[in-house]
C-alpha cells in the first residue's frame, strides 16, 4: 500500500468517509470510456470538501491529479506502464483489494463502500461482502450497465491475439464468463447485489434489466457524464466527413457503417469515413472497403492520443454510432458536446439522443437508414447546426460531470439516512 490510513484527528471535521473501488481497478486519464470514468466521477465528487475517499487501485496514472481529499493505496505491481495495466495485476486484484480494504475497515470508520461500474463482465464482485454482517457502512453499487451481446464471439477473436499476456487475459475472462451461470462468481456477484443499498444504474433500461433480480426500491437512475472542458463546443464544418470512435468489434457495428458508405457517395461523392482505434477485426473492415471500391474513401487511423482524437471530433460533420449493442454511448456524449449532429442505432445505451432533436436514430444492422440519416444531414447546413447546438445545450444541462457528482453525493446523503 502506497499511503497511510488516516489518523482519528484527520477525519473528524469529514461529513463522510467513502471506501472507493474504481472501474477496471485503476485510475488513469488515458482515452476509453471504462479507463476515465473513475477518474472524472472520483474529481468530481471530491469538489464536496467535507467528503473523504480512500480509492484502492492496481495502478495509478502518474498522469491523474486528485484533491487532497482523496487518498490512493496501490496494491498492483507497476510493472508495465500506465497504459497497460497487466493480466497478472487484474487476476490478483480481489485478493489485494480485500486485504487493503480490510486493514482501511478495522484501522477507522468508513460510512460507505461505493463499487464503481461493476458487471461490465458480467462477472464483477466486492469480496468485502463478507463483512457486511457486523459493519455499520453502506455499501452503494454504480454506475452500473446491462452486459453487452456478443461477449463470446469477441473474446472468441480476442483470445487468438498474438499478444501472449492480452491472450491468456481473454481466454481466462472468457472462461470464467463461461462457468459464471452456474458457479462461484455468479453465487458472488449475486451476494454483492444482495448486499447493496443502493444500486446506479446508468439509464432506464438498465434499472429495469436489475429490477429482476433486486429490489427496485434500491435502483436510482443517473447516467454517465462527459467532461466539458475537454470536449468544448465548435460550429460543425460544412463538409461531408464522419466519424465513428470504437474498438473494432462485432458488436461496434462498422460493417454496417461501411456498406452504408456506397449510397452516401451517390449523393455526395467526396463523403470520407474516419475511423480510429484498431481491434480484432481491422482487416476484416479493411477488406470490406476495399471489396465495396471505397477503401479511398475510409480512413482507418490505428491509436490517436487523445489530443489527435479531439481534432478529429472537431474536423467532421457527423458522429455516426452504428453499434448492435451498447450498455452506455460515452462517445455518443463526446460528440455531442462538441456540437456534432448524432447518428446512433437504437440500443440501452442511446436515450441520451433525442430523434430529430439532438440526433436521428436508426435501426441496429440498417445500412440504408445510416445512409439517409447521414445524407439527410448533409443536404441541410441549417439542420447540421441546429442539431449540433441543441445536443451541446443536452449534455450541458444533464450530463457534465460537476451535475452528475451532485446526483451522487444526493445518493451518498439520501443511504446515510
Amino acid at each position: 500500500m502506497t499511503q497511510k490510513v488516516l489518523k482519528e484527528s484527520e477525519i473528524s471535521s469529514r461529513k463522510m468517509v467513502i471506501l472507493i473501488v474504481p472501474a477496471a481497478n485503476h485510475l488513469t486519464i488515458a482515452p476509453g470510456s471504462i479507463n476515465s470514468i473513475s477518474y472524472h466521477l472520483l474529481s468530481a465528487l471530491s469538489n464536496y470538501n467535507e467528503t473523504f475517499f480512500y480509492a484502492i487501485v492496481n495502478n495509478l496514472d502518474p498522469n491523474v491529479k486528485l484533491n487532497t481529499n482523496i487518498r490512493t493505496f496501490r496494491v498492483g505491481s507497476l510493472v508495465k506502464p500506465p497504459s497497460d495495466f497487466g493480466f497478472l495485476n487484474e487476476l490478483m486484484y480481489p485478493m489485494r483489494y480485500f486485504k487493503c480494504a480490510n486493514t482501511i475497515l478495522r484501522s477507522e470508520k468508513v460510512d460507505i463502500i461505493h463499487h464503481m461500474l461493476p458487471f461490465v463482465y458480467g462477472i464483477s464482485y466486492n469480496p468485502i461482502f463478507i463483512f457486511k454482517k457486523t459493519g455499520k457502512w453502506k455499501f452503494v453499487i454504480g454506475p452500473a450497465e446491462l452486459p453487452h451481446l456478443f461477449f463470446y464471439d469477441e473474446f472468441i477473436i480476442l483470445s487468438r491475439t498474438k499478444n501472449k499476456p492480452n491472450k491468456l487475459m481473454h481466454s481466462l475472462i472468457f472462461w470464467l464468463r463461461k462457468v459464471e451461470k452456474s458457479t462461484y462468481l455468479r453465487y458472488m456477484s449475486s451476494k454483492t447485489l444482495d448486499k447493496c443499498d443502493i444500486l446506479i444504474a446508468v439509464n432506464e433500461a438498465t434499472k429495469k434489466g436489475y429490477s429482476k433480480v433486486m429490489s427496485n426500491k434500491k435502483i436510482r437512475v443517473i447516467p454517465l457524464g462527459v467532461d466539458l472542458n475537454e470536449f468544448k463546443f465548435s460550429e460543425p464544418p460544412l463538409n461531408h466527413d464522419i466519424l465513428t470512435v470504437g474498438l473494432h468489434i462485432q458488436r461496434k457495428g462498422f460493417d454496417y457503417l461501411i456498406k452504408a458508405m456506397p449510397k452516401i457517395l451517390k449523393e455526395h461523392p467526396e463523403a470520407r469515413l474516419h475511423i480510429p482505434s484498431s481491434g480484432p477485426r481491422t482487416d476484416i473492415l479493411k477488406a470490406l472497403a476495399k471489396d465495396l471500391g471505397i477503401e479511398s474513401n475510409v480512413i482507418f487511423h490505428g491509436y490517436l492520443s487523445r489530443n489527435e482524437l479531439l481534432e478529429l471530433y472537431k474536423s467532421c460533420r457527423v458522429f455516426c454510432h452504428p453499434s448492435l449493442s451498447e450498455g452506455f454511448c460515452h462517445t455518443t456524449l463526446e460528440a455531442m458536446a462538441t456540437g456534432r449532429p448524432v447518428v446512433s442505432t437504437r440500443t440501452n445505451g442511446s436515450e441520451m439522443v433525442e430523434n430529430g432533436k439532438t440526433g436521428f436514430l436508426v435501426s441496429p444492422g440498417d445500412s440504408d437508414a445510416l445512409a439517409d440519416a447521414i445524407i439527410k444531414i448533409f443536404s441541410d447546413d441549417e439542420l447540421t447546426y441546429k442539431v449540433g447546438v441543441k445536443g451541446r445545450k443536452k449534455v450541458e444541462e444533464e450530463y457534465d460531470w460537476d451535475i452528475i457528482a451532485k446526483k451522487y453525493y444526493e445518493v451518498y446523503e439520501e443511504v446515510m439516512k
